[in-house]
């Protein structure tokens, strides 16, 4: 035993010298040990409070990359705007500054009319329009290195065309290219925009993959139609047999009867190691198994949303169906529990070909037999290269769920945001919201943050609601949600304190509210918290174990 101490001794020794001597040569902070090394994750609200707790840390954090992506119209750009608006209001306390945001439009299309109605302050919106990418990576550098700019916003990705692409004739071949430059750029400032505290989020698009678009599935995978039957696919595609199977609509968390709209034969595969064969039992299958033979990049939808089959693995559960009503074709969702993961066998090999289909709107389809469980057919992806998955700390997937009608007119619409990537707290939590375009039938523009807050409420169980009524307390709101909202925009205290309990309640619940960074200086924002104020309150003092140690 004796022994043992004085070697380790001898360790501590030796790694206070190696420490000390690193930090000398490299500048003091360069390695530490322990708890010392990582610090809390300090954020700012983006004045969304159900994405404030989707991303889990209350807000955007600082120093770090974020990608926001999403099909056409979704609300990217107007997302992107309420950000910054919430930025100027905010109030930086460790740079004693109200925020001071930058929008490098690389499209060329930022319209200053709505950002005013959104709530930017334009005169205090540092903007730029690069003529390429290096040159928008060069202002955005500029922009870092001074320390004067908390948050920047690149519009988008697919916009930041590297200047040999420019220079070039159209037609020419540049494959790679803007990829190159996302990897040199992002990988050059990931350092500095840590060190500076300013957050950079970059708006991607969505786009079809090439060459890989189809061809996920073995031949011998079972197709489930709503009539009963589950066919392999090599069947259905060579004989291009019609007809509604089963898929999932994830909007409205339901299964629903699509067309098969088109069928695809790939080539084949080269090896084993290119299918991967998933065994799951579950509810209402043959013998209780459900088998699926796939792509290592084919998407499969578990409890952790799409996950490609490379990632999964026996603690995932996979998606499936069970019925609820034996009279009726309604099936609600249920998981089946992985038993096996294997590579393609000797006798699946004999066969490589490899088949996928197109099913109308949902881009999903049940396989493998009985209640089956939900494969993906959709060939989309993000521009730009894979850099920015990597030094993403967040990925926020942004969607249209629907319209807002008055009438026949169209008020506004629907959007929620998915954080898909998560380094600041758990992953794969949803927000959603409302984006208004200022109609008389609703008179808000841009993001209606006070419904928003009601749904929130109503969600934690502040706000109760009585048939039509809302209360907070023993506050009436009103009757409906229009009430509701009209109450809280003459009644701004009441708001404040909403959202008060509510950021209390969810931080409490997920232990990341001590890194919160909370302001009290803007209407409609949370509180200044000390770092000991925001604790759980059953988490320890860490200050108080320092010092006993």
């Amino acid at each position: 035993m004796a022994k043992d101490k004085s070697d380790k001794a001898k360790i501590l020794e030796n790694l206070d010298q190696l420490e000390e001597s690193i930090c000398k040569k490299h500048g003091c902070g360069s390695v530490m040990r322990g708890r010392h090394a990582i610090v809390d994750i300090d954020a700012f609200p983006t004045g969304i409070i159900s994405v404030d707790i989707a991303l889990g840390c209350g807000g955007l954090p600082l120093g770090r990359i974020i990608e926001l992506f999403g099909p056409e119209s979704s609300g990217k750009t107007t997302t992107a705007l309420t950000f910054i608006a919430a930025c100027q209001k905010h109030f930086f306390k460790d740079k004693n500054r109200y925020g001071v945001a930058a929008f490098i439009d690389a499209e060329h299309a930022l319209d200053p009319e709505w950002a005013n109605k959104i709530g930017v302050r334009w005169d205090d919106l540092l903007i730029s329009q690069p003529d390429s990418g290096e040159e928008a990576f060069q202002i955005l550098e500029e922009m870092i290195l001074s320390g004067l700019v908390d948050l920047v916003i690149i519009d988008s990705v697919a916009a930041l065309i590297p200047q040999k692409v420019l220079d070039g004739d159209i037609g020419d071949s540049n494959i790679g290219a803007q990829a190159k430059l996302m990897s040199q750029g992002l990988g050059k400032l990931k350092g500095i925009i840590n060190k500076s505290k300013a957050t950079v989020i970059f708006i991607n698009q969505i786009r079809e993959k090439i060459g890989v678009m189809f061809g996920c599935l073995h031949g011998d995978t079972l197709v489930d139609f709503v009539d009963g039957r589950s066919i392999p696919i090599v069947k259905v595609v060579k004989e291009r047999i019609t007809g509604k199977v089963w898929s999932y609509n994830e909007k409205l968390n339901t299964f629903e009867q699509k067309e098969i709209v088109d069928w695809h034969d790939n080539g084949v595969v080269e090896s084993s190691d290119d299918f991967i064969t998933i065994s799951a039992v579950g509810p209402g299958t043959k013998n209780g198994n459900i088998t699926i033979t796939v792509t290592p990049t084919h998407e499969i939808m578990t409890d952790r949303g799409w996950v490609m089959a490379s990632d999964i693995c026996t603690d995932d559960m996979l998606l499936s169906k069970q019925k609820t009503l034996d009279l009726y074709d309604i099936y609600t969702h249920t998981y089946a529990k992985i038993v096996e993961i294997r590579t393609a066998s000797k006798r699946q090999m004999r066969a490589p070909d490899k088949y996928d289909l197109s099913i109308e709107d949902n881009k999903c389809y049940s396989a493998g037999g009985g209640n089956g469980v939900i494969v993906h057919n959709s060939p989309e992806t993000t521009p730009g290269g894979r850099a920015l998955k990597f030094y993403a700390t967040n990925r926020m997937e942004i969607k249209k769920t629907g319209v807002i009608k008055d009438g026949d007119d169209t008020v506004g619409i629907k959007s929620v945001i998915k954080v898909v990537k998560n380094k600041a707290a758990p992953p794969f939590r949803s927000g959603a919201f409302e984006i208004c375009f200022g109609m008389p039938a609703r008179p808000v523009n841009g993001i209606d943050c006070y419904a928003a807050m009601v749904e929130v409420g109503l969600n934690y169980k502040i706000i109760t609601k009585s048939s039509t009524y809302l209360r907070y307390g023993d506050i009436n709101l009103g009757n409906g949600m229009n009430k509701a909202i009209a109450f809280l925009h003459e009644n701004p205290t009441v708001y404040d304190q909403i959202t008060q309990q509510i950021y209390n309640i969810a931080f409490q619940v997920t232990g990341q509210n001590k890194s919160l960074e909370l302001n009290d200086q803007t209407s409609n924002q949370m509180s200044d918290l000390t770092p000991k104020e925001r604790r759980v309150p059953d988490e320890p003092d860490q200050t108080n174990i320092d010092e006993e140690e």
